[in-house]
């Protein structure tokens, strides 16, 4: 008697054919979400100019979310060291096509080894679309729908990365 079925040959290429199609999706989306988007639009600026730099991950995340750039309100530049890592951080105010002023968090570190500013985290501060996850009827759902609106979240943010970087007109 043979032993179990391996299925046809033509299973098989299938098979193959959605696995590797699945490997590129992720090896895509893991090289633009660490190397790629991290890096974007910050190339040029100097440790020192850590304010232009985060004026400038500020203008290129305000397009993405139909907004505008109104000005710096704070910032603060931490060094490790001489000529090594640092970070800086600091709130942008946005403005919304109704006027309404939005706040936005950016975060950057600087790799003293590679001379280059990378996005740690860009976010709008108190987004009304995070409210929701916290509204009472949010709330009373199972952790499975809890689950798939936080992969929602995440999948909208990641878009939101992709489109930042096709609308930035001035890469650098």
């Amino acid at each position: 008697m043979n032993g179990p079925s391996k299925g046809t040959p033509l299973r098989r290429l299938v098979i193959r054919v959605f696995a590797g199609a699945i490997l590129c999706v992720l090896s895509a989306y893991a090289l633009f979400t660490f190397l790629i988007y991290p890096f974007y639009g910050l190339r040029g600026f100097d440790r020192e100019q850590y304010e232009a730099a985060i004026m400038k991950a500020a203008k290129d995340f305000a397009p993405s979310e139909s907004l505008a750039v109104s000005s710096l309100i704070r910032s603060r530049f931490e060094a490790l060291g001489e000529n090594e890592d640092a970070y800086a951080w600091g709130s942008v105010s946005l403005l919304s096509p109704r006027g309404d002023r939005v706040y936005l968090w950016v975060s950057l570190k600087w790799y003293g080894s590679w001379h280059r500013w990378r996005r740690d985290s860009i976010f709008i501060m108190a987004d009304p679309r995070d409210r929701l996850f916290y509204a009472e009827s949010v709330l009373a759902l199972g952790s499975f729908k809890k689950t798939i609106y936080a992969i929602q979240n995440y999948r909208r943010e990641t878009l939101r990365q992709v489109r930042e970087v096709l609308l930035d007109r001035n890469p650098s």
